[in-house]
């Protein structure tokens, strides 16, 4: 069974993106939770 190499470059390049993605919105939500808990903090 050979596999297209078109097929596998457009895959992994499908992959990278939803993982950039997925690791961006990761970034955005911390920072916001980041920013909640400072502006809450001590009172």
């Amino acid at each position: 069974v050979s596999i297209p190499m078109q097929g596998v470059l457009s895959a992994t390049l499908l992959y990278e993106i939803l993982l950039g993605k997925a690791t961006l919105y990761a970034v955005l939500v911390s920072a916001l939770v980041l920013m909640a808990m400072v502006r809450r903090g001590p009172g």
